[in-house]
């Protein structure tokens, strides 16, 4: 069985992280669906980025 383990954001590591308009735990389950994704990061890069009025898919490689 594989355990699996959290990571560290520091300086000079690459992340895939997603950053969220709200804490996921801190409202009803039945809310999820409402939850909108403002940046997400994958290997140290931005491939999304929702702080524009106009967000931009950026080609992940």
């Amino acid at each position: 069985m594989a355990v699996l383990e959290g990571g560290s954001l520091e300086v000079g590591k690459w992340a895939d992280i997603a950053i969220l308009d709200r804490n996921l735990f801190e409202f009803p389950v039945k809310e999820i669906k409402d939850v909108k994704v403002k940046l997400t990061m994958m290997d140290g890069k931005i491939v999304f980025d929702g702080a524009h009025d106009r967000s931009e898919f950026v080609e992940y490689k």
